[in-house]
């Protein structure tokens, strides 16, 4: 399946995931810091006969205190202290298929991908940090939205940083019918009509990031998604959740 971000700036970089849940939130500088790098990402999304998939890409990150851009994922705050920040948010989403990704998908519309912006908050507080998204498709493929609640907590140990984090992430009808339902002139006896309703996904996983020599940087994480009911009904889906691992190193110029 073709998963291909697309960079604003040196070129592709990283692969999907069919995820809402912010890129190793902790990434986060007061100053000016950018880095290049390359990264790996291993994924079975839970498509139908299509199994896990690995791919390689150049990475680029760039952040200060007001704005931050790692793998698909742009932010600007328009409004940030030291406990919060507000601010508009611009992604790269990479969900769906190809008829090309196995038999099984012959005569079906390609599923697009999309780019979505939206607004995203954070709070600070002593329980946890809260990520909060709400993004609207703006590419006019699937014209749909999803909302996400994040919740991280930064671990400082002697190897690095452990990152722990959970999410819950809500998907609209329209955002749903595209990737998970089968038009009436799709059908098929093996692949029957399906429209589904909103969905509500569930994640928990832990990053891993560590610097050293100053300039270097490994990044890396392990997440896993469990999907509602109205995606595991869809004959495109056969699996219940989706598992992913992504590593990378770059250098802090």
């Amino acid at each position: 399946m073709r998963k291909i971000l697309v960079s604003v700036a040196l070129s592709s970089i990283f692969t999907q995931t069919i995820q809402a849940e912010d890129r190793f939130p902790s990434l986060q500088s007061e100053d000016f810091e950018w880095g290049i790098g390359i990264g790996a990402l291993i994924e079975d999304a839970g498509y139908r006969n299509i199994g896990s998939e690995t791919s390689g890409q150049p990475v680029l990150y760039l952040a200060n205190q007001n704005f931050r851009f790692f793998a698909n994922q742009f932010n600007w705050n328009f409004l940030a202290d030291e406990s919060y920040s507000l601010g508009l948010e611009v992604e790269g989403r990479f969900d769906g298929f190809e008829p090309e990704d196995d038999e099984f998908f012959t005569g079906m519309e390609e599923r697009d991908d999309g780019v979505f912006g939206g607004l995203r908050g954070e709070w600070k507080l002593p329980v946890a940090n809260f990520v909060f998204e709400w993004m609207q498709e703006v590419s006019g493929d699937s014209d749909g939205a999803y909302g996400s609640l994040n919740a991280y907590w930064t671990v400082d140990t002697g190897f690095g940083q452990l990152v722990p984090k959970v999410a819950v992430e809500y998907y609209d009808r329209d955002y749903s019918d595209y990737y998970f339902g089968v038009r009436a002139d799709e059908a098929t006896l093996d692949r029957p009509l399906y429209a589904p309703d909103s969905s509500i996904g569930f994640d928990v996983g832990i990053d891993y990031i560590r610097t050293f020599n100053t300039n270097h940087r490994l990044i890396g994480s392990i997440k896993y998604r469990r999907y509602d009911s109205e995606v595991t009904d869809s004959p495109l889906i056969e699996n219940d959740g989706s598992p992913r691992f992504v590593f990378g190193y770059f250098y802090n110029f």
